[in-house]
């Protein structure tokens, strides 16, 4: 006598049955109508459900196709289970989109991540559509979708799990079209859903490549999603696709990023990065957050051939960026660098925010091959950049710059304005050390009224001993109205320990060139250490003015004003 469970395409109240064969064989049914119906998918092609809503999912031919259990699901009321078992894997698709339109609606993979290919489906057919609410879908391969693989227009959907076996993989998606992705989150009503644990762009092992066209998308005022969490197991593996890993786009809002890896393999030391960048926000892109508060809500964005994060456009707003590594691999000891900025915030984004003083963990932005963080364009103003490790690895003292093709620890350029760098309380001081360039670079005409304060440039985390830019603080080619420092307590930078020998370069600050006036520089130390006691000298002058620059202020009338600018 043998007991099981089977599940087919019938739908079966809460009794049990017992069904007595020739051979003596029982066998017993058991189900739940408070649960939904399951049904258990036994064919690999592609037909419709025969008579969606009398419980039995099946073609004409009575098999239970994909689409089949998808469409009597969403005709039934109830939460309803779909599982897909390995051996009838890949199924392929051919009559377009399928629509999961019934809330509750469990799609389940059973074993070894079976495939819902797509690739024979109609021209820009997306594989998966959820309109409805609260479906999850887990422990599957998506495909060759012609479009999106997976499109999420409803409220509080899990894609993924935090087991392995839950989680869903996502393999050269977007045959179509440039600006599919694998993922698909949209609309006003897309909103509490969360993508967790799964592979995007590399196959299950988390080291063999298949990119999509893009990972993740985010548009069309779709809030308060998250990729990944802070929790174990549930960050997602973003890598190998041929645009930006994460956008998210098109007034989108208060969405969170965290915990994923996004651009590096799974062992998080090598590559193979997203072609177009790490994360993209754009078109109005709002108050989202990406990382977090805490180590486990830390994101890994490296070896991206684009930068590491983009934010462009000019409403793009109140974003935070905390709490990442950006440009090293996972230990945050060595480079694993974007190829791009580490950070690049253009075109007139605005009040947004790198680091918080409010937290335990700070972004790392070290490694990059441009600027670790570039500010630039005519409306990008009012950003702020605190508590942040800008060319050091985590431990705050090993050298490993930004700019290592070119660029400077932050570069702010192309009449940027009013952006702050630092602020008057400690726990807003970044260290901005090591980098190829210089430590701060405000660069060009209109490059205007930005302040520099309460930073370590050039010198370890603790301010004691140096770890060294290029040169220190520049000002050049006809920016005005810039502070480096200030009268209030904590304003000050510490500007020591800079060193090329090369004049003009290697000095604390760099003032220079024909319009390059009406800049301050008051209230910091130059040439020693945080305590101002013992020497660690820039590589030439502590404060170098010269090629034309005018009407520039070193000090000031008040005690806090003055620099103390020794040991160069």
């Amino acid at each position: 006598m043998m007991n099981m469970q089977i599940f087919s395409g019938n739908r079966i109240g809460r009794f049990l049955v017992a069904v007595v064969l020739s051979t003596v064989v029982l066998l017993t049914l058991t189900f739940d109508c408070s649960l939904g119906a399951t049904f258990v998918v036994n064919s690999q092609v592609d037909s419709h459900d025969a008579n969606p809503g009398d419980a039995i999912a099946q073609d004409i031919l009575a098999r239970c196709t994909f689409r089949a259990a998808i469409e009597e699901a969403t005709t039934l009321a109830g939460a309803d289970t779909i599982i897909v078992p390995g051996e009838y894997s890949p199924i392929l698709l051919q009559l377009g989109s399928i629509y999961v339109g019934d809330n509750g609606t469990v799609i389940i993979g059973d074993t070894d991540y079976p495939t819902i290919d797509g690739s024979g489906n109609p021209p820009n057919s997306h594989t998966l559509i959820l309109t409805s609410d609260s479906n999850m879908v887990e422990g599957l391969t998506f495909r060759n979708s012609r479009g999106d693989a997976v499109v999420i227009e409803g409220a509080q959907n899990i894609v993924g799990g935090t087991h392995s076996e839950q989680r869903c993989v996502f393999l050269n998606n977007g045959l179509d079209n440039d600006q599919a992705a694998a993922i698909a989150i949209e609309g006003s009503q897309a909103y509490g859903n969360a993508v967790v644990g799964c592979f995007i762009g590399m196959y299950g092992n988390g080291t063999l490549v298949d990119g999509n066209r893009n990972g993740i998308r985010l548009g069309y005022d779709t809030h308060d999603n998250s990729v990944g969490t802070s929790d174990t197991g549930e960050g997602n593996l973003i890598s190998g696709n041929e645009g930006y890993g994460v956008t998210i786009t098109d007034r989108s809002y208060a969405n969170t990023i965290t915990g994923n890896y996004i651009g590096p393999n799974i062992s998080g030391d090598v590559g193979p990065g997203n072609d177009g960048g790490g994360i993209l926000l754009s078109n109005g892109a709002c108050a989202n957050i990406v990382g977090g508060s805490t180590s486990s809500h830390r994101n890994l964005i490296s070896a991206n051939s684009g930068d590491g994060i983009t934010l462009i456009g000019s409403d793009v707003e109140l974003n935070i960026i905390e709490g990442n590594i950006i440009g090293l691999e996972m230990s945050g000891r060595y480079l694993l660098g974007n190829g791009g900025d580490g950070i690049r915030l253009c075109s007139g984004a605005h009040d947004n925010q790198v680091g918080s003083s409010d937290t335990t963990t700070i972004n790392v932005i070290s490694g990059n091959n441009g600027s670790g963080v570039h500010i630039s364009g005519t409306g990008t103003e009012n950003n702020t950049i605190i508590d942040n490790i800008i060319g050091l690895a985590i431990n705050g003292y090993t050298p490993q710059g930004n700019g290592r093709y070119s660029g400077d620890g932050i570069l702010i350029d192309s009449s940027a304005r009013n952006n702050y760098i630092g602020g008057s309380i400690e726990s807003e001081r970044n260290t901005i050390s090591g980098n190829i360039g210089f430590g701060v670079h405000i660069n060009g005409p209109g490059t205007n009224s930005n302040s520099v304060t309460g930073n370590f440039i050039g010198t370890s985390f603790n301010g004691s001993s140096s770890a060294y830019n290029q040169g220190g603080v520049a000002i050049t080619n006809g920016a005005q109205y810039n502070e480096v420092g200030g009268s209030i307590e904590g304003e000050g930078n510490v500007i020591s320990g800079n060193r090329s020998s090369l004049f003009p370069l290697g000095g604390g600050v760099l003032i220079y060139n024909t319009g390059t006036n009406h800049n301050r520089v008051r209230g910091n130390i130059i040439g020693l250490n945080i305590k101002g006691m013992n020497a660690l000298l820039n590589g030439s002058a502590g404060v170098i003015i010269g090629d034309g620059a005018q009407w520039n202020v070193i000090g000031g009338e008040t005690e806090s004003e003055g620099n103390v600018i020794s040991g160069n």
